[in-house]
């Protein structure tokens, strides 16, 4: 993402015509597939955001606060 759109683009192209190829089709692993030069970038950076509804419990506990407990969900 923090790379911007033409290397998403550039990526997904990459992806899709290897998964297109005939020559691979049920011979590759996901494992293979994913076999290449990794590095570790920060995507984007997200300034004052906190997910509350990240599970169920988060979403009932922000429910109640703000909707009371028989209303929660």
């Amino acid at each position: 993402m923090a790379l911007g759109v033409e290397a998403r683009r550039a990526a997904r192209d990459t992806i899709q015509k290897f998964f297109q190829d005939a020559g691979n089709k049920g011979k590759v692993t996901l494992n293979a597939a994913a076999d290449f030069e990794q590095k570790m970038v920060l995507p984007c950076f997200i300034r004052d955001y906190t997910d509350f509804y990240s599970s169920k419990n988060h979403a009932h506990n922000i429910g109640v606060m703000f909707r009371g407990i028989d209303n929660a969900l």
